[in-house]
This record gives C-alpha cells, structure tokens and sequence, in this order.
C-alpha cells in the first residue's frame, strides 16, 4: 500500500492541475464574454460564472498543493523502503575510519561532538574521519574546534568480491550508547532504550585491519535492510571507531560490519515505547 502511495498522490496532483487549468480558462472565457456584450443580465451571468471558476481555481489550488506536499513527504520518508507505519523522519548512518588526516569538517552538534562528517551520495550514509595526532601511530581525538579533514573514501560496491581476511583480524565486540567520548568509547551502553533518540552510536574496536580491504556497514530495522555503503578501508590496522544512526521509529534495529563478503561483527538493540 505504501510503495503506490506516492504513484497516487503525483496522479492526484495532476488531476488537480488540470482542473486549475480548466477554471482559469472558464474564467477567462466568462470574462470576454462579459467584455463584449451589451446585455445587463448576461454580463451579470458572466460575472458569477467568473466568480464560480476563481473560487474553483483557488480550491484546486489547494488541493494540488497539499498533494505534492504529501508526494515530496513520502520521498523523504524511510517507511516507503521499510514499510514501517511508525517511521518519522529520513535515516543517518555513520562510520568512522580513524587513521587519516582530513580537509572541510562540520562538527557533529552533540556535547561531545564526533569527529567531522560528510554525506556520500543519497544513501545518507556519513563517513567520518577523525583529526590525526602528531604519534607515530596516529590515534584521533574528536574535538568541538573545526580542524582540517581528511579526503572522504569513494563508496563502491567492494564487498561483491570474495575477500582473504587478515589471520589476526578482530573487530567488535559492538557496543550502543546515546553519547560517545572524545576516545570514540561508549557512555553508559545499553541495548535497549526507551524513547526515540536524535541518534544512537554503535561503537566497536578493530585490530588486525588492512588498508584496501573492502568495508561494509549494514543497519536492518525490523529485519528489513535500511541503508547500507561500501567503501575501501584506509584507516590503518588498530583503534576505535563508531557508527551512528538516527532511528525512524520503535523497533528493533541491527548492524553488520563487514569485511568483503564476511559479517566480522553485528549486534541489535531495542526502541520501546
């Protein structure tokens, strides 16, 4: 029902287009007949007939307005790819790689603000990539000040390809938290949460990485897949990194990190209202 939804309400609008088209003809139309004649009774006709059509045009108007309205909100509206009744607004992701220097930063608007972000695409999936320190092995702190990014990594499909993962990979265990600290670590984790928060991070280590390996992470909601990128991993071998989502309603929700083609970690979490 709600895939045809938007189908409908362009449908609905064009035909309220086409009767703002035809009013304003008939009104025009009255309005010339008015012009010419020489009868008192017919210009008084033509005159309400030219009312009539006005307020019609208006009503049409109204009508096709609030229709594409309701079009341009189902486009925006994630219930349209999970077919959820309670979704309220468009979908986030983020990930964070943390091993290289980054160029144009938006720090994220919590109080312990995230490192810098951008969109890649319209799957509205963030990478994010955090600040390098001046060590040998670069770890990234998260500051409030904005500070030079790093390149964000093109999204690709890389993990259709069959991957050989590292001996000595390990990523995870994920943990989920409202709030995150300036060492990417998770405050006061829980799996689940009472209310619809403005974002909840899914916050896991790694070791073991290699860079140019292909990365995936997946976030299902209701068991349906909500968004999902891929990208070439250049972050280095070892740290912590974060995820974060903005929930579109109660539910269950559930994140995959993937390596290639292999889920190397996943956990879920609740919303329950």
């Amino acid at each position: 029902m709600m895939s045809v939804l938007p189908l409908v309400l362009l449908i609905v609008s064009a035909f309220f287009v086409g009767g703002i088209v035809l009013s304003v003809l008939i009104a025009f139309r009255a309005w010339q007949e008015k012009r010419i004649t020489i009868f008192p009774v017919v210009a008084e006709t033509e005159t309400l007939r030219m009312k009539q059509a006005g307020l019609a045009a208006t009503v049409f108007l109204v009508l096709a307005a609030l229709s594409l309205g309701g079009w341009a909100a189902t486009q925006r509206n994630p219930e349209n790819i999970l077919r959820a009744e309670e979704a309220t607004r468009q979908a986030d992701v983020a990930a964070v790689p943390t091993d290289t220097p980054v160029p144009t930063a938006t720090p994220s608007p919590t109080e312990t603000p995230p490192p810098t972000a951008k969109i890649v695409g319209v799957s509205a999936v963030i990478i994010v990539t955090p600040e390098a320190t001046a060590t040998p092995s670069p770890v990234p702190h998260p500051t409030a000040s904005a500070t030079p990014p790093a390149p964000i990594p093109t999204a690709q499909n890389a993990a259709s390809a069959v991957t050989t993962l590292p001996e000595n990979l390990s990523i995870g265990p994920i943990s989920f938290a409202l709030k995150v600290s300036d060492r990417r670590e998770a405050i006061d984790p829980a799996e689940q949460f009472s209310t619809v928060p403005e974002r909840i991070y899914a916050v896991f280590p790694y070791k073991g990485m290699k860079n140019g390996l292909p990365f995936s992470v997946v976030w299902y909601y209701q068991n349906n897949e909500l968004i999902r990128n891929d990208y070439v991993w250049e972050w280095g071998t070892t740290d912590r990194s974060f995820a974060f989502i903005s929930p579109v309603g109660a539910g269950t929700y559930r994140v995959e990190l993937r390596v290639g083609d292999t889920t190397v970690a996943e956990n879920s979490f609740e919303i329950i209202r």
